[in-house]
């Protein structure tokens, strides 16, 4: 008996004198197994475990021959080894696994309570590999077995709770099973009391489905596998499976492929790219390689990488009916329910499928599904429930490639190109409404809302402030410029689009410096646009396109298209919009070191200026003859315009714009070594945005006094301002400043013999950058390549 085994053990023990720490030290085993041994829950070890146990105690033959029989189990009990087999090929998960081993052999937490754990995850995750190699890790912690049920939650019709309690029960020995659910769950909870045994419950569809076959007691420990999470278990640990890591894919590739990849390191990599790091997958691409000598690597990622064969790779080989099948189960089990919320999720997934973009808001996904927006929001929910979807930030969602890539081909299957024409036009309608949307709150009232149709903002009435219409641009960016891209190719409909896109990107783009996406919108709309037809909007595409080119240091383009926007402006007869061009052609001329083309335009856009009131183009365009007039070597020509410059633009009232005046002007004096003019300019921009309350203002204030004493070589002046304007430009999170910062004081750092330092602050500058697509990239490059 069981107990004999626990007795003997602790009677020995305590004979010798030892603690079951000391015995567990002795033997080499862990207080745990001691433990369980000694109370009875391990009944039936390993032969090798009391070789160790005997020789620790230092047991004569007799008594060592005594306890190898209380050890023994009885001949006549038959024990089930239900678990599939263990893969030789598994690899990783290794915390995963310690945490699932550590959650299976817990002692429970309560007098009466059980052990139950819950593995969810995607389709082809690994959920049941790693269930079967916990099970495999502590097979002697369940002397009475181990049983297996496939409940087909996925992948086949489920099966019912009865069915799998018939299983069970015969199992145990019961051939008079009850047909009575629960009749026969009340025989099945008193067969396996009092019984150490693991139940796994693989691919389970629901908590109604588990329910039943719960033992409730505390020597059976439950395992249950699902794609989604089963939140209605009381009690459970819940375990979420995640993809494999880097690393990780590509030691399961190399494995299962015969080391294949080892000579084509990159293109490997680029394979667990592609299969997006999903275990089964991997598989596939693996036995794909393997089975074919002749085929490299790189040929296979270039197989995977095509869209039109990627899922025929993947669903080829013998590894059961290979991603396709395997992710496709998913959402036919959604299709084929009766509930509401099932079939929207089911024709929700495929549409959301054909939107440009790894992730998608939810405001776009109901636009592509033209339902309401709490609609919507209740399927998406319920597909991150049952793992086709997650959930990286509030009212956003994330889709994985292949998951994607077989919604895709389903989206094709139910819609016509009509329906996914007019799909298109939604999405692109409600990019259209957020971005106008913005403009029409923005309380500088942009001139150019003479041109937008107030109509286009329906689908974004909703949101109530500028900051919330801007904050769903950024969020939606990268998605936008995809969308807008592939509409530039598409119908008459899709290009209007792409025209009030650029057209109303202005302003979320300069608020969020986001130049390299303002570039790309125009560039895609500006051949599109009809000068003779749409004057005003060519005006604006050239307009916009040649502030972001230079804002990208791409001088000399910005300066064509804004000669463009220049003439168009003329044909207008619009002052004020000749005024801006010819201001910002005078500012990107003098960048381009083309100073008498720039001296001609500002003087033109001062005179303009003059003559329609505008004194902020006046003040600018005189800052401007000011910076040229510098660069010439004409200093009292400079400092006489910036005087005439401040004297402009003090008239407007405006103490933020005398401000960024003074910045500009430090700037300039910075430039050519005017150090005392330029910390007199500084410092009485300093003092205006204190004054205002501006944080992000001094902050830039100071980024540029740093600089200037860094050129002084005053080094710890210079670092304990960057230092300062650091702080306040994370506050406030204004990350372009952060970055400014954190490039110079990197500067500062090296300067001051802190090389590891001065790296860090220019790495974490340059991934900004790089973003951005902003050509301090290459600044920040220059310096890390130097160091």
């Amino acid at each position: 008996m069981s107990t004999r085994l626990g007795g003997l053990l602790r009677a020995h023990r305590t004979a010798a004198g030892l603690s079951r720490e000391a015995l567990a030290e002795r033997a080499a085993l862990s207080v745990e197994a001691i433990r369980a041994l000694e109370n009875g829950r391990r009944r039936y070890p390993r032969a090798s475990t009391i070789e160790h146990l005997a020789g620790a105690l230092g047991l004569p033959e007799a008594e060592q021959e005594l306890l190898v029989q209380a050890a023994q189990r009885p001949v006549a009990q038959a024990v089930p080894r239900q678990m599939p087999a263990d893969l030789a090929d598994f690899v990783g998960r290794e915390q995963a696994l310690d945490e699932l081993v550590d959650a299976l052999t817990a002692v429970p937490g309560h007098p009466g309570g059980a052990v139950l754990v819950a593995i969810a995850g995607m389709g082809g995750i690994g959920k049941t590999s790693l269930a079967v190699r916990a099970a495999q890790q502590t097979v002697d912690e369940f002397p009475d077995g181990q049983l297996y049920v496939d409940l087909r939650g996925h992948g086949g019709d489920p099966v019912p709770p009865l069915e799998a309690l018939g299983r069970v029960l015969w199992t145990l020995g019961v051939r008079d099973v009850p047909d009575e659910l629960a009749a026969a769950s009340a025989r099945y909870r008193s067969l396996l009391a009092g019984r150490r045994v693991l139940l796994m419950l693989d691919n389970a569809a629901s908590t109604t489905q588990v329910g039943p076959l719960l033992p409730g007691t505390a020597e059976t420990v439950t395992l249950v596998t699902s794609r989604r999470r089963l939140s209605g278990l009381d009690g459970a640990k819940h375990l979420p499976l995640d993809l494999l890591s880097e690393a990780e894919g590509l030691e399961l590739l190399a494995s299962v492929a015969e080391n294949r990849t080892e000579q084509e390191p990159a293109a490997a990599a680029e394979v667990v790219r592609l299969c997006g790091r999903l275990p089964l997958a991997l598989r596939i691409a693996g036995t794909y390689l393997a089975d074919r000598p002749g085929l490299s690597v790189k040929q296979l990622a270039a197989a995977l990488a095509d869209e039109q064969s990627k899922l025929g790779v993947l669903s080829s080989t013998g590894l059961g009916d290979g991603v396709r099948s395997s992710l496709g189960v998913s959402i036919e089990a959604l299709a084929a329910s009766t509930r509401k919320v099932d079939q929207t999720a089911a024709r929700a997934l495929p549409l959301v499928s054909l939107l440009a973009g790894d992730d998608f808001s939810l405001r776009v996904a109901a636009a592509a599904l033209d339902l309401p927006v709490f609609e919507v929001e209740t399927a998406l929910e319920h597909l991150v429930d049952v793992n086709l979807l997650e959930t990286p930030a509030l009212r956003r969602y994330r889709i994985h490639d292949l998951i994607r890539a077989v919604g895709h081909d389903l989206a094709l299957s139910m819609t016509t190109e009509e329906d996914r024409a007019a799909l298109r036009l939604r999405v692109l309608d409600q990019y259209v409404a957020t971005l106008w949307r913005a403009d029409e709150l923005d309380p500088q009232s942009p001139v150019r809302v003479k041109w937008h149709d107030s109509a286009w903002v329906a689908g974004a009435l909703d949101l109530p402030d500028l900051e919330s219409a801007l904050e769903e641009f950024d969020a939606d960016r990268n998605n936008l410029v995809l969308a807008t891209q592939a509409a530039a190719a598409g119908s008459r409909a899709e290009r209007e689009r792409v025209v009030r896109i650029a057209a109303g990107a202005s302003l979320a783009c300069r608020y969020h410096r986001r130049w390299l996406e303002w570039k790309q919108l125009n560039q895609f709309a500006v051949g599109l646009v009809d000068e003779r037809s749409d004057p005003m909007a060519a005006f604006m595409i050239h307009f916009d396109l040649g502030l972001a080119q230079a804002e990208l240091g791409d001088f000399a383009g910005g300066a064509e298209h804004l000669a463009v926007a220049r003439r168009l402006a003329a044909e207008l007869g619009d002052g004020e919009y000749q005024a801006k061009s010819l201001m910002n052609l005078a500012h990107v001329l003098e960048q381009a070191d083309r100073l008498e083309e720039g001296r001609q335009a500002a003087q033109d856009s001062m005179a303009q200026a003059i003559k329609i009131g505008n004194e902020n183009v006046e003040a600018y365009s005189r800052l401007i003859l000011g910076q040229i007039a510098g660069k010439e070597g004409e200093f009292e020509a400079q400092r006489a315009a910036f005087e005439a410059a401040l004297d402009v633009i003090r008239r407007t009232d405006r103490p933020s714009r005398v401000a960024a005046l003074q910045l500009t002007i430090a700037e300039a004096y910075r430039t050519t070594g005017r150090y005392d003019d330029a910390v007199d300019a500084l410092r009485q921009a300093e003092v205006i945005h204190r004054a205002s309350g501006s944080d992000g203002g001094v902050a830039e204030v100071l980024d540029h006094l740093g600089a200037v004493w860094f050129e002084l070589g005053r080094y710890q002046d210079a670092l304990r301002t960057q230092q300062n304007a650091l702080k306040l430009a994370v506050e406030v999170q204004e990350q372009d400043r952060e970055a400014s910062v954190r490039l110079r004081m990197g500067q500062t750092l090296a300067a001051l013999g802190r090389a590891d330092e001065a790296r860090a602050e220019w790495q974490a500058a340059l991934r900004f950058y790089d973003s951005h697509g902003s050509p301090r990239s290459e600044q920040a490059r220059k310096l890390l390549a130097g160091q």
